[in-house]
């Protein structure tokens, strides 16, 4: 589904994962749950074709987020969408420590 060999600093987190997902909740947190599950299923089909995790480059248009986004954003706002619809959720994204530390930045959060 991704490129997942991210890399990782001496904490064991990709620091531009974190900075994703962080963006990721933020934007998520913002949104009724049933408009976080029509962006997650919409995210999830993008990423039925692959995401380049690594790469920087935004390609990737979603409904509702106005600028183009990166594999990486795209694999963040599915892992985050997850796990506020379903706490535990395994998405075959190498991103649970970036969500768990992302949501130590942002303690009120549940994701």
């Amino acid at each position: 589904m991704a490129d997942s060999n991210l890399s990782r600093n001496a904490d064991g987190v990709n620091p531009e994962a974190l900075e994703a997902m962080i963006a990721a909740i933020k934007h998520l947190r913002s949104m009724p749950p049933e408009a976080v599950q029509i962006l997650t299923v919409q995210a999830a089909l993008i990423g039925q074709n692959g995401l380049r995790m690594k790469d920087t480059n935004p390609v990737h248009q979603l409904e509702g987020v106005l600028q183009p986004l990166t594999g990486l954003e795209v694999a963040c706002l599915i892992h985050a969408g997850a796990q506020r619809s379903s706490p535990g959720t395994e998405t075959g994204f190498p991103l649970a420590a970036e969500f768990a530390e992302a949501l130590k930045h942002r303690p009120s959060e549940k994701g």
